[in-house]
């Protein structure tokens, strides 16, 4: 089992996407970025948003949301933000000022620098409000100052820069392609209220530089092909216009476009340990994470001499946290030695491949032979 994703894998599909020990050397002396993840969800009409700070930092800033639907988003409100570091916080939020069933999040530090970006579906679940969330109203305008409730004596905040209201939303993909050996690509979704004519789309990924002419039509798509080598994690992209001013602009991590809402096989088990030729074998296959586009688990049986007998495909749904997929398939009477199992894990969307790999079951030897 390969399982690719989870170890920031696809090292051997990037050639040698080993980018830990070059980031290490490349970061030494810089300034530290802040290491955030955060996520949403919603149980009724309640949203319920989730920040974690992995850094030994405190982290302030202020956090901007935006709710819609296919790819059009209308800010919802925005609030200031202190994590203590190695912190997680639930935001149960108050005075949401739009809806829809998917979000923009926009992390600024106290700088008015943008440090975290996501776009994503709003995950969907039932039950009870966990006990240590926090009620807090998101605003317009500038966000309310915040004071970190476990630091005695501590400086107030300054007051968040606000950033102007986006001309136009940048959505970051990350597409596998067509061929199992092919380069991957950066696919960036842009949308617009108004059409924009005649620009530039810049993308800086360490010493790789390219950019695009772009016309947006309140919708374009601008993809660019992963170079065989990397040498920086990080995404700078800007949309430029034909005077060279920013329209928008972020950045986001590669390694979070890998890892990210990814799915995984955790085992594979069968109700037998050996099955005699002719018998029906039950296989289920566990599986972790989940991806808000869904997933397909391809799975193909051949016998020892390379022969497939058996393909079966399983869908998952946006979002759904599926543990396990069951299949069942006879095997032929004439077959012969270790049948093999091949599995496939991949986005529903992007088919970006999540994991894949082998795995045997025994077939025993026909009596008399």
């Amino acid at each position: 089992m390969k399982a690719m994703a989870r170890q920031f894998g696809f090292t051997c599909l990037l050639c040698g996407f080993s980018l830990c020990a070059t980031l290490a050397q490349a970061q030494s002396g810089a300034r530290q970025r802040p290491s955030l993840t955060a996520s949403l969800e919603s149980s009724g009409a309640q949203y319920l948003l989730i920040l974690d700070n992995n850094s030994d930092r405190e982290f302030r800033g202020s956090v901007r949301l935006s709710l819609g639907k296919d790819g059009s988003h209308t800010e919802a409100g925005q609030l200031a933000l202190v994590l203590p570091p190695n912190d997680t916080k639930a935001l149960l939020l108050k005075a949401v000022q739009a809806s829809g069933d998917q979000y923009l999040l926009q992390i600024f530090d106290q700088q008015g620098a943008l440090v975290f970006y996501k776009v994503a579906s709003v995950r969907s679940v039932t039950g009870a409000t966990p006990g240590n969330a926090e009620s807090v109203s998101l605003s317009k305008g500038l966000p309310p100052s915040a004071t970190p409730p476990t630091v005695a004596n501590a400086p107030p905040p300054a007051a968040a820069k606000e950033p102007p209201p986006p001309e136009a939303q940048i959505k970051v993909r990350l597409i596998a392609g067509a061929q199992e050996n092919d380069s991957f690509v950066l696919a960036f979704d842009l949308a617009a209220e108004k059409a924009i004519l005649n620009a530039t789309f810049d993308l800086v990924i360490g010493k790789t530089k390219e950019s695009k002419p772009v016309t947006l039509n309140k919708h374009a798509v601008v993809e660019f092909k992963l170079p065989e080598y990397l040498d920086s994690n990080q995404i700078v992209y800007r949309l430029l216009r034909k005077d060279g001013s920013v329209i928008a602009e972020g950045v986001t991590e590669m390694d979070k476009l890998f890892a990210d809402d990814h799915v995984t096989v955790a085992d594979i088990r069968t109700d037998r340990v050996a099955y005699s030729p002719g018998e029906t074998a039950r296989l289920t296959i566990a599986l972790e994470g989940i991806s808000p586009h869904g997933f397909k688990l391809e799975v193909i049986a051949r016998d020892f001499g390379g022969k497939t007998f058996f393909t079966d495909t399983a869908l998952g749904a946006a979002g759904e946290e599926v543990k396990e997929k069951e299949f069942s398939f006879l095997l032929p009477v004439d077959v012969k030695g270790p049948v093999v199992i091949e599995f496939k894990v991949s986005d529903g969307e992007t088919t970006l491949l999540f994991d894949s790999g082998e795995r045997e079951i025994a077939v025993k030897e026909p009596k008399g032979t």
